[in-house]
């Protein structure tokens, strides 16, 4: 650490203030495990990922294929009009030659 010029002191602190305190629920470390455990009961061992309804989303990363998965999650009969065959969503979002993903 000395060769790169690193201050000791600061990384120690550093460590010290955010990675030591787990058990308190404080802390960077703490929202990183969090987020980890999260991914793990999603399935979500990679990123870019996406979840609909707790259940981890394995089609395309468009924004037809994730619109089609989220509307397939409904149940059947309490689909919302937009997800409806006869719904236009091109005439909704317009004309769009790039996908949002």
């Amino acid at each position: 650490m000395k060769e790169l010029n690193i201050d000791y002191e600061k990384v120690d602190s550093c460590i010290e203030k955010n990675f030591d305190k787990v058990e308190e629920n404080e802390g960077d470390f703490y929202l990183l495990e969090r987020d980890r455990l999260n991914a793990n009961e999603l399935g979500v061992h990679a990123t870019p990922a996406l979840s609909i309804n707790n259940k981890r989303y394995r089609g395309e990363l468009t924004g037809d294929a994730i619109f089609k998965g989220i509307c397939s999650s409904y149940r059947v009969n309490n689909t919302p009009k937009v997800c409806t065959e006869s719904y236009k969503v091109e005439e909704v979002k317009g004309k769009i030659e790039e996908d949002f993903v």
